[in-house]
């Protein structure tokens, strides 16, 4: 027999509600990226999110959106049903207006649902915060930060808390870079970057820790529509190099090992660049050392 939604209870303090809450603030999860949260280190973390998602949709408080391509998955978005529960067990009347539906991600055409086209970006962006998260970070999403500076020009795609060898947090500024940005776009991530690196980030988060370090997440292996390889790291660089530092920046890389479309492993590369003149010689560009957050002029 079919369990009806009214015979199902959601009480404030379970797994299931938190579940809710994080496809909320990151405006919609598949299984895998929010099992990192809910189960972080463990083998069956994945079957333990599913779970939780089928009590919720069973609910009606998530919907379910398959995602187009082979293993894609499954997206779940909160239904205006599950922000009403949300709003109603805020534990902070300020925080009530942060919980929407999302149900109008995407679109429908001709009866087909579609997702935006920026949907595997934030599969990718999901996935390095998840990854991030059991490793003990504290993350934050892209929607939390959009609603922590809604005026701000630029926005990080994640930010990360960390500690510093004193105990102090600091913010790490993450980038995701898998669509093989160009022109302004690459110059205006570079610069977040190396503004983020240097402890002067092009948008400040006031309620969150000073941003004081920057992580470039790029794919371990990547190709163009042609087939041709991608090589981000080197491309970023690249940049960079041409455009020139006005003194000393480092960074991290990070390389992002896919499976399906998600990120299942990161691989630190940390970055330390000289201060140089705009286009650097390439001899001299071969010298540079290798080694961690970030500088342009």
């Amino acid at each position: 027999m079919r369990t009806k939604a009214h015979t199902l209870l959601l009480k404030p303090g379970e797994v299931a509600a938190r579940t809710l809450y994080m496809v909320n603030i990151f405006g919609w999860l598949r299984a895998p990226e929010l099992g990192r949260f809910l189960s972080p280190g463990t083998d069956n973390s994945r079957k333990y999110a599913e779970r939780m998602l089928r009590k919720l949709t069973a609910m009606r408080y998530v919907l379910p959106r398959k995602l187009p391509g082979q293993h894609a998955g499954t997206a779940y978005v909160v239904t205006a049903r599950g922000a009403a529960w949300l709003r109603n067990h805020a534990v902070d009347d300020a925080t009530t207006n942060t919980y929407r539906e999302g149900t109008n991600w995407g679109r429908s055409q001709n009866g087909t649902w579609s997702p935006p086209p920026t949907w595997q970006h934030q599969v990718y962006v999901a996935g390095v915060l998840s990854l991030l998260y059991e490793r003990g970070y504290e993350v934050i999403s892209e929607l939390e930060l959009l609603r922590m500076a809604a005026g701000a020009k630029k926005h990080a795609d994640g930010v990360a808390i960390g500690r510093d060898k004193d105990g102090d947090e600091f913010s790490i500024w993450i980038e995701v870079e898998q669509s093989r940005k160009t022109g302004k776009k690459l110059d205006e991530m570079l610069e977040a970057v190396v503004g983020a690196a240097r402890g002067q980030p092009v948008t400040e988060y006031p309620t969150l820790p000073p941003v004081r370090a920057a992580f470039i997440a790029v794919p371990t292996r990547s190709f163009d529509e042609r087939g041709y390889s991608i090589d981000h790291k080197a491309r970023i660089l690249s940049k960079i190099k041409r455009r020139g530092l006005a003194s000393r920046v480092n960074f991290e890389i990070v390389g992002m090992l896919k499976e399906g479309v998600g990120v299942c492993l990161l691989d630190f590369e940390t970055i330390d660049l000289p201060a140089m003149p705009p286009a650097l010689a390439p001899e001299a560009a071969r010298s540079l050392s290798r080694v961690s957050p970030a500088d342009l002029r």
